[in-house]
């Protein structure tokens, strides 16, 4: 059995008899490869409808098989051959493409390659003062307060190691500007043009306003959020980003993270789940919410 599989081995080898890949080190390596990208696909489209359509490409597949290779019709031979299997291969990855998505998302969202890219980051920008970041989250969390006291609705969102540059479209007001507990609340004042979406920011300083963020259709309860809580936890879902929201309705202070929701939070709490979560202080504690 074994002189069976070498001699196949030998013969699929694009290094041929002799040379790289012959050694049974290779062989062992090559099958742990393949079973691991086959294990990723099988976790990606397990529990999705792309199971039917792989019965569907599979029998489409078996049936092009025959046709090119035991059908005596040359034009239907040919047509299979030079346009039906070529667009066969273009199409899969477009039938495909949300379970490929989220594959690649689980894969770069995965925890250990954000602290990675976390301590990268932060070694790249190194110059940046961690008081600074400190001052603007303190800032924020008594803008919080204030609004959740007047009932101000607010979304303000801050962008980690995943970028959110595509979100800033033509409807975005960018500001760039230092962040003040003054401006914040301006913002999100009832009448102001910039209050009914999110408040971007990046590092120390808010970069944009009126953001408008994809929806969560997976939350709790959705009937008894707004909007800027299914877009708090919508942002979430689509990167690292953390978002806070205060209730039009009833005041409550909540955060997202991970796609989770933390809510009925004090000014310290706000201050201290930031403060973890920035990475501004103890860059090894980690917070569950």
């Amino acid at each position: 059995m074994s002189d069976i599989f070498w001699r196949l081995f030998t013969e699929l080898n694009p290094f041929g008899s002799s040379g790289v890949g012959t050694s049974w080190y290779f062989i062992w390596i090559d099958i742990a490869i393949v079973t691991v990208v086959l294990y990723l696909l099988w976790g990606a489209i397990r529990g999705t409808r792309a199971i039917q359509i792989i019965q569907g490409i599979i029998v489409l597949l078996i049936v092009l098989l025959l046709i090119s290779t035991a059908s005596p019709f040359v034009t239907l031979h040919w047509i299979v051959t030079t346009l039906l299997q070529p667009a066969l291969v273009v199409g899969i990855p477009v039938v495909f493409q949300p379970e490929l998505r989220r594959l690649l998302e689980s894969v770069g969202q995965n925890e250990r390659f954000n602290d990675l890219w976390t301590q990268l980051r932060e070694w790249r920008n190194a110059k940046t003062s961690s008081d600074g970041r400190s001052d603007m989250i303190r800032t924020i969390a008594q803008a919080a307060i204030k609004m959740s006291k007047s009932r101000t609705g607010a979304l303000i969102v801050f962008e980690r190691n995943v970028g959110l540059q595509e979100y800033l479209r033509d409807n975005v007001c960018i500001l760039d500007a230092k962040v003040s507990g003054d401006l914040i609340e301006q913002i999100f004042l009832p009448k102001s043009p910039l209050h009914d979406m999110a408040v971007l920011i990046r590092g120390e300083r808010i970069l944009a306003a009126r953001v408008e963020l994809p929806l969560s259709q997976d939350i709790g309860g959705v009937k008894n959020y707004g909007t800027r809580h299914r877009a708090g936890r919508g942002i979430t879902e689509y990167s690292d980003a953390v978002a806070l929201v205060i209730s039009e309705e009833t005041g409550t202070i909540s955060l997202f993270y991970n796609r989770e929701m933390t809510s009925k939070l004090s000014e310290e709490s706000i201050v201290m789940l930031l403060t973890t979560l920035l990475h501004v202080e103890d860059k090894k504690s980690a917070v569950r919410i």
